[in-house]
């Protein structure tokens, strides 16, 4: 059974350097839901078929109602409504944001920088913010993609304790310039994770910025029909 508030027992969570993977955004959302939606029905069984002991926590802000029938899939933790993102990602050693179209969730990403977590985005979500794939974070598309990436972080804690330092100097570096830009918020802003208005494949300031420079820049996940 789901807990009513949502948040299972801090006992209950995966220890650090277990394989485990985190994502946190805002669960209301429409990117948000749809990204887990597809992570946990096409990624995920793959998963803990190979690794049965893995866990995937969900985590986040606003209503759990939208994802809470993700929580009955093994392996997979449903604690929402906490909003101390350190609770979060102190539980895991791999963030995962595997959004589909464009959303504003790169405040999210930041944070598991910050956290100096291994992190594995689709290319539209980290559109722009100069990351490079395969030292600062693995920027995947495909399914098969995910599952190979997600599946060999798990399997070497070493691989992702590198990556995650990478990215938090990336992160550390870069944090004033990002801030103070006008362009971002924050890590920890409530914001509304995904403007109605953006198109599949574009980003609201992607104009304004240069590429990601990571191989297969196109979403391919819209290919497979997923």
């Amino acid at each position: 059974m789901i807990a009513a508030n949502c948040q299972p027992p801090i006992s209950n969570w995966p220890t650090p350097f277990s394989p485990s993977c985190i994502f946190h955004g805002a669960l209301h959302d429409d990117a948000a839901v749809n990204a887990l939606t597809w992570f946990a029905h096409r990624v995920w069984p793959e998963l803990t078929l190979r690794l049965p002991q893995a866990t995937f926590v969900i985590g986040g802000r606003g209503s759990r109602h939208r994802v809470q029938e993700l929580g009955m899939i093994p392996g997979v933790i449903l604690a929402c409504g906490v909003f101390e993102e350190s609770i979060y990602f102190s539980a895991a050693t791999i963030a995962v944001f595997p959004y589909r179209y464009a959303c504003t969730a790169q405040e999210d990403v930041l944070h598991a920088l910050a956290m100096r977590k291994a992190v594995i985005a689709t290319p539209v979500t980290v559109d722009g913010l100069g990351l490079i794939s395969g030292v600062h974070v693995r920027v995947v598309n495909t399914t098969s993609d995910w599952i190979a990436v997600t599946y060999h972080l798990m399997l070497h804690p070493e691989v992702c304790a590198e990556l995650g330092r990478a990215g938090g100097d990336w992160e550390n570096r870069n944090s004033d310039a990002n801030y103070n830009s006008g362009n971002r918020q924050r890590p920890g802003s409530q914001t509304n994770c995904c403007d109605p208005q953006h198109t599949q494949g574009t980003s609201p300031t992607s104009s304004h910025r240069p590429p990601v420079p990571a191989s297969g820049a196109a979403n391919e996940l819209s290919k497979e029909g997923i």
